[in-house]
């Protein structure tokens, strides 16, 4: 993907609002700032998009379209599917890209064998799995010809879960093998699975302060005290340069100290 970066781009970012999600976008549009590219921000706070609207505004004349959307609720994931690749056109766009940062915890302060609420855990799968999957299947269906890439935004809980962190680390080897898979039928799609790192975000800081298994807020209250904590600004731009090296097998998963 040596020219990822020069063409004209319809791009969706979801979980937008803040955090990677944010940094992610900002970090995009400044690549693309010369190619006339689209980036669509997805998120449930719609002040938060536009606040993240503003900030690329600053540094970047891409175009940007906001799409409020709750990606836990099952029955609107198809009308939100459609949103998101409203604006996009093979005539106008020379590629396309997805990247899936949007993303939750899940409950990690009662004990995994008390999580017993069907409803809940659906909700959870739904927010963190099936929309991915759905955004995404929508997205082939859409972008039949010319480049395309699908990002998932990972972690090392996918092989190191961690106590209290059942269902997320789930989620995440699930969202990797996902992709793998979807690799071996797509093999002309760019693929990828980046874990950040540990990164000063809410979700990192969540974990530390309120995770109910005791082993697990020590050790991510160590990497805060140890100054082991990544800055979001820093673990994008790997990710940046990952993309543009383009040297990972197809779906790979990265972690930033890889």
């Amino acid at each position: 993907m040596a020219a990822f970066f020069n063409r004209s781009t319809y791009c969706i970012v979801t979980g937008a609002s803040g955090g990677l999600g944010r940094e992610l976008a900002i970090q995009l549009s400044r690549e693309w700032s010369a190619t006339g590219s689209t980036i669509v921000l997805v998120s449930r706070n719609v002040s938060k998009l536009e606040e993240t609207k503003e900030m690329i505004a600053k540094s970047s004349p891409v175009n940007v379209t906001i799409v409020p959307a709750d990606l836990g609720d099952l029955a609107c994931l198809s009308d939100t599917s459609t949103k998101v690749l409203a604006g996009y056109s093979s005539e106008k766009y020379n590629q396309a890209a997805i990247f899936h940062n949007a993303g939750s915890l899940g409950d990690i302060i009662t004990p995994t064998a008390d999580q017993t609420d069907p409803a809940a855990i659906a909700q959870y799968l739904t927010a963190n799995y099936t929309s991915m999957w759905i955004l995404t299947t929508r997205f082939l269906s859409c972008v039949k010809t010319g480049p395309r890439f699908i990002m998932n935004m990972s972690s090392l809980a996918a092989k190191m879960p961690f106590g209290g962190g059942v269902a997320y680390a789930s989620i995440k080897a699930a969202r990797n093998v996902f992709l793998e898979g979807l690799a071996i039928e797509h093999p002309d799609v760019r693929m990828l699975s980046y874990s950040p790192g540990p990164c000063d975000t809410d979700m990192f800081h969540a974990v530390g302060n309120e995770a109910g298994f005791a082993s697990t807020k020590a050790s991510f209250q160590d990497l805060v005290r140890n100054n082991q904590v990544l800055s979001v600004a820093e673990s994008i731009s790997k990710l940046m340069e990952l993309i543009k090296e383009d040297k990972f097998k197809n779906a790979a998963i990265i972690d930033y100290f890889d």
